[in-house]
């Protein structure tokens, strides 16, 4: 099961990811918030940040296909008949792993739109993409940051 979901993630990434990293630039650079960044070519089917996407499809994707049955089966052995412990598993595991990959859902959108990140050579792209995880997970205290679980939130609920 699990090489099935991460070859559909490759294909899924590898057909999708032009159109939504262009998509995503095109709106940062409507926004006039920050330096205007170069749109992502038709013809680069891979590119900076393609690892954070393909990686966001096999997380979100993770939940309805590995996570949705033992839960459906813990539901189930707990009494709850099927189709409602089924109906109980998919929704589990869709929206725990779909709030578990806001993070490298919001790195990749950090890295198609900054232009300093576009320009860096991997190791130093790497070194941003994890200094803007530090601040995007942290919180003042050191705790996890009130603006990350707000995130998970909102893309749980949708």
């Amino acid at each position: 099961a699990a090489g099935g979901v991460t070859f559909a993630a490759a294909v899924e990434a590898l057909v999708v990811y032009t159109a939504e990293t262009r998509n995503v630039q095109l709106a940062h650079n409507s926004s006039g918030v920050g330096s205007k960044v170069s749109v992502q070519s038709y013809s680069r089917p891979i590119g900076p940040g393609f690892a954070l996407f393909f990686s966001r499809i096999l997380i979100a994707n993770s939940g309805l296909r590995l996570v949705s049955a033992p839960v459906s089966r813990v539901a189930s052995d707990a009494g709850l008949v099927n189709p409602a412990a089924n109906v109980l598993g998919d929704f589990v595991g869709g929206v725990t792993m779909g709030m578990l990959a806001t993070p490298i859902s919001q790195a990749y959108v950090f890295t198609v739109s900054s232009a300093k990140a576009l320009e860096a050579q991997s190791v130093e792209r790497a070194l941003l993409v994890g200094g803007f995880l530090r601040r995007l997970c942290v919180g003042s205290a050191g705790g996890i940051s009130p603006f990350l679980l707000r995130d998970m939130g909102i893309r749980g609920s949708y």
